[in-house]
């Protein structure tokens, strides 16, 4: 090679290489753009006054009373505390005999220490765990988007970007990062689980800490609340599926160790929920749930193998006022002592009419997606009792309104869903990166999440019937509009990728026509 061939070799290498430095300092300059405009705008629809949140219903006392978090309310007043307006002050007093295991404990430390050092004394402000919640949605945001733009087109990108927006920061969201329900937890680790799954799919070679990443996300989903537990173990399947992205044992190892963790963590949380939990449920489940048919309900009961008269009880919460002792012994051995999950989930097999009603409820819930009688404000910003905000609600409002009540068009919707995700297995990607075919990976990702809310849906009226309902469905809400991103997601790919080839085409035919 001559020396003026080395020469423009050599400052072409170099011009590369350059390029190559100012291509991924603008990508990530783009990932991190991103990622504060959901910062600031997620604290802001928060905190932007004036402040929005999530009333108690009675759940934050689980969190609260526990051991490691010990906080109090700061008035006595029952029209203060509960329903009707957001609490944003807490007494921080330790201690506490609660138990409850959830992951919201772990975040809440920090989020108290920051507050008293704030304020200088025992005090503690749900607007600092607000702000840590947007905080980490912002970082989850950041991964998600870097992984999403190595595998998508750049139109199908930009539509991922701002349909998350619009879905994930809408109200009936983000409200639940300032309260205490751990709800905000499974929101927030569910991001994160996105974002680091979408990271280990997209790379040609997946690193470690991505790994351990997806596993401490998934003990932190799987452990947010009772409910997530049959999730959590569909996590566990999907640690070992991941074995199969490196071929070097410390991989393998390592995918296994993290599923046993995920299913460990997630088994443990469930065995050491104090059983009158589990006991609430079950009234919930039947009382609430089964027997909601007057015309059938001393026959529900006999199906159950239960005495008839407890029929009075119909209709009725666990928290009411009963004609009868439920929480007494006799009642334990007239009850508890004869249902548990299995003579439930018989009685639903035995009467399919039955769970197809169930399911209608539940499915106009979850388009509901707002509890009505749970305030967003605080009693300080002079708006009535229960009052709810309708600040960036479009996506929520949209569902409510707009969506299909039926349930059988729901199940249209995932027979759909779920055929062209198990086809999108056998066929090529929206495009190779670095020679690794990356649409089979994506295809088993959105099965995997269709799965996951499959499960879900039915498992909020199945454990406690229609108590609570459009709370309990916030899981299944998440997991849903998730798909229904990544439906419109391919949908896009696919046209920018039918749109290039056909270019491509039409080049070629002018190329061939011009020889």
């Amino acid at each position: 090679m001559g020396r003026p061939a080395a020469f423009f070799s050599a400052v072409s290498l170099r011009f590369a290489r350059h390029a190559s430095q100012v291509v991924r300092r603008f990508s990530r300059g783009v990932d991190g753009g991103y990622a504060i405009l959901v910062f600031v705008l997620a604290t802001g629809i928060l905190l932007a006054p004036p402040a929005i949140g999530m009333a108690n219903n009675g759940d934050f006392e689980r969190i609260m009373y526990q051991p490691e978090v010990g906080l109090a309310f700061n008035t006595t007043d029952p029209h203060l505390r509960y329903f009707n307006w957001v609490n944003r002050y807490f007494d921080v007093v330790g201690g506490g005999d609660a138990r409850y295991p959830s992951s919201l404990a772990l975040l809440l430390q920090p989020a108290i220490a920051v507050s008293q050092w704030l304020y200088g004394r025992p005090l503690f402000d749900l607007s600092v765990l607000a702000v840590f919640y947007t905080a980490l949605l912002a970082v989850a945001a950041f991964f998600t988007l870097g992984a999403l733009r190595r595998v998508l087109p750049p139109w199908a990108t930009v539509f991922a970007a701002l349909a998350g927006i619009v879905v994930y920061c809408d109200v009936a969201y983000l409200a639940y990062c300032r309260s205490l329900y751990s709800e905000a937890v499974s929101f927030v680790s569910f991001m994160f689980l996105l974002a680091f799954t979408l990271d280990l799919l997209t790379r040609p070679v997946p690193r470690i800490w991505g790994l351990v990443a997806f596993g401490a996300a998934a003990v932190a989903f799987g452990t947010a609340k009772l409910q997530m537990a049959p999730l959590a173990l569909v996590l566990g399947v999907f640690a070992v599926r991941l074995a199969h992205l490196r071929q070097d044992r410390l991989w393998r190892v390592a995918s296994v160790l993290c599923a046993a963790v995920v299913v460990g963590a997630s088994t443990a949380s469930y065995a050491l929920t104090p059983r009158a939990f589990a006991y609430t449920n079950l009234y919930h489940s039947v009382f609430d749930g089964i027997l909601v048919n007057p015309a059938t309900r001393v026959q529900d009961l006999q199906s159950l193998h239960l005495d008839a008269r407890l029929a009075v009880l119909a209709g009725t919460s666990y928290f009411d006022r009963h004609p009868i002792d439920v929480r007494g012994r006799e009642f334990r051995e007239r009850f508890y002592r004869k249902i548990g999950w299995t003579q439930i989930a018989g009685f639903y097999l035995t009467h399919p009419d039955r769970f197809i009603e169930a399911m209608q409820q539940s499915h106009r819930a979850a388009l509901a997606m707002r509890p009505p009688y749970l305030g967003n404000y605080e009693r300080s910003s002079g708006m009535p009792a229960k009052t709810l905000t309708h600040r960036f609600s479009v996506w929520s409002d949209t569902k409510r309104d707009w969506f299909p009540s039926s349930v059988w068009v729901l199940a249209g919707y995932w027979l759909v869903y779920v055929v062209v995700a198990v086809r999108g297995l056998r066929v090529r990607g929206f495009r190779p990166v670095d020679g690794l075919e990356r649409g089979p990976r994506l295809a088993e990702f959105a099965l995997w999440v269709g799965i996951l809310a499959v499960i879900q849906f039915p498992i909020p009226y199945l454990a406690e019937g229609r108590n609570e309902l459009v709370k309990h469905l916030f899981t299944y809400d998440l997991l849903w509009d998730t798909t229904l991103l990544i439906s419109g997601s391919w949908a896009i790919a696919k046209i920018e990728s039918a749109i290039r080839l056909r270019k491509r085409q039409r080049v070629i035919v002018s190329e061939t026509t011009a020889v």
